[in-house]
Order: C-alpha cells, then sequence, then structure tokens
C-alpha cells in the first residue's frame, strides 16, 4: 500500500465505480423481421408462385421428382444505415424425405418482387442467385419434432450488412438442396415461420 500514489488509489477506485455499471448495461435485444411475400419455382413450370399453398417446396419432390427452390423477403428499412453486429434467418422445417438429415442451402439473391414473375431459368441465373452464404443438414421425417432452423453464419450477417448499408428496403433470400435432383435432398418449409433475426451494435 506504501507504494501506491494517491493518484493510482483514485485510479482504482475510480475504475471500481465504473465496473458494476458497465456490468449492469443490458445487451442490445435483437429484433425480429418477419416475411412479407414468399415464392417457389418448379423446374419445368413456366412462372414462379407467389405466396402459393402452406408449404415452401426445396429439392426434389418425392412424386413426380421436379426440383423446387423457394425464395423469402423480408421488409428492413428499419435497418437502414445501421451496424449489423448478428443476423439469422430462422424457418421451421415441416417434412423431409429422408430421416437422415441431408443438407439445404441458403442464398443471398437479388431483390425480389412479386410483382415480377420468376422463371426457372431466372432463379438459376448467378445475378439472381447470387451467394452462398450459409448451409444446415436437418430431417423432419416422420412424427414431430419439427425443428426451427437458424442459419446464422457470419456471410448472412455481412449480406444484411450491404442491404443496410445500401438503405434497401428489403432483403431477399433463398433455400436450395445442394443436389436438386436427389429426392432425398427433399425438404417442405413452413414460410409462415420466416424471418430474420437482426441485432445492431
Amino acid at each position: 500500500m506504501s507504494q501506491l500514489t494517491r493518484r493510482s488509489v483514485l485510479g482504482i477506485a475510480a475504475a471500481a465505480a465504473v465496473a458494476p455499471l458497465a456490468a449492469t448495461l443490458p445487451a442490445r435485444a435483437a429484433t425480429r423481421y418477419p416475411l412479407d411475400n414468399w415464392g417457389f419455382i418448379m423446374q419445368n413450370y413456366p412462372v414462379g408462385l407467389w405466396n402459393h399453398g402452406p408449404l415452401a417446396q426445396v429439392g426434389a419432390e418425392n412424386v413426380g421428382h421436379r426440383s423446387c427452390r423457394s425464395f423469402f423477403r423480408m421488409p428492413i428499412a428499419g435497418l437502414a444505415g445501421q451496424t449489423i453486429s448478428a443476423a439469422a434467418f430462422t424457418i421451421q422445417l415441416v417434412s423431409t424425405v429422408s430421416s437422415t438429415p441431408y443438407p439445404v442451402y441458403l442464398f443471398g439473391l437479388r431483390d425480389l418482387d412479386p410483382a415480377e414473375p420468376i422463371s426457372w431459368a431466372d432463379s438459376s441465373d448467378e445475378n439472381t442467385w447470387r451467394r452462398h452464404l450459409d448451409t444446415l443438414s436437418a430431417t423432419a421425417h416422420g412424427t414431430p419434432p419439427r425443428p426451427v432452423l437458424r442459419f446464422e453464419a457470419d456471410a448472412v450477417r455481412e449480406q444484411v450488412q450491404a442491404a443496410a448499408t445500401a438503405r434497401s428496403p428489403y432483403i431477399s433470400l433463398g433455400l436450395r438442396a445442394p443436389d436438386e435432383w436427389n429426392r432425398y435432398h427433399g425438404k417442405s418449409f413452413a414460410p409462415a415461420t420466416a424471418a430474420l433475426v437482426v441485432t445492431t451494435a
């Protein structure tokens, strides 16, 4: 104690006073941005279908073996100009062809508008299906539970950050199977559960 100066004693006391205050500051809560529109496109079908039916299909169908891709649009105007510290896309998996947890891809898409038709060729184009963001493996074969998948790789945050920086009013994301012609990769999702969960700095 005799080696401590008056200044160092005051510094220690000040740090002790500030530390409890910093420790009690609440973490910023995540905000959920639900979708406003969703759609899917099937191979050999002329145009994609927007907001059609209760399920969003991904991969080859069990019957007919036509491949599907699904896409989701979320309004994010509230994120304009903000710094994104974390982001995740969440959606409930309803059913799978196989009990084996095969993977599914999440992609960042160009801005999609339900007023504009989209074809299978459009949905295959790299200008539409722009960036692979994350991959998860899961199954919902047979009886529940039906898991909620959470895609939260850093690439998801980067995609949301780019949209926030550009002050985009919407962000569009898509799901597709790694092997689109293997029926065991087929999955059905509940589109109404799709959302973007974002934490800002």
